[in-house]
């Protein structure tokens, strides 16, 4: 399966968060595919708009700060497609 919850990268259509300028404190919402589809003006709004298409399209969220690292930051749950935050995961934002 294409979203298992033991996968460590994202796959080509899962939903990828980045930091769009450092300066800004804007991030992006995008693919590995298509990297910085859409700007968001805060974090939040990019995992609110990021979990509202990975929800609908079955994909998981990811964080990355230097487009090499990525960090898983939700799950696919065994029920109905809903997705599930990871507990373990913190973020630190600057």
């Amino acid at each position: 399966m294409a979203n298992s919850p033991s996968r460590h990268t994202p796959a080509s259509d899962d939903v990828i968060i980045a930091k769009s300028d450092v300066s800004s404190g804007h991030y992006t919402l995008g693919t590995l595919q298509a990297p910085g589809q859409f700007l968001c003006a805060t974090y939040g709004e990019a995992i609110a708009k990021g979990t509202k298409y990975a929800k609908t399209s079955r994909v998981r969220i990811w964080h990355t700060e230097d487009g090499q690292t990525f960090i898983p930051l939700t799950r696919p749950s065994t029920k109905s497609g809903d997705l599930k935050a990871m507990e373990a995961v913190s973020v630190r934002h600057r």
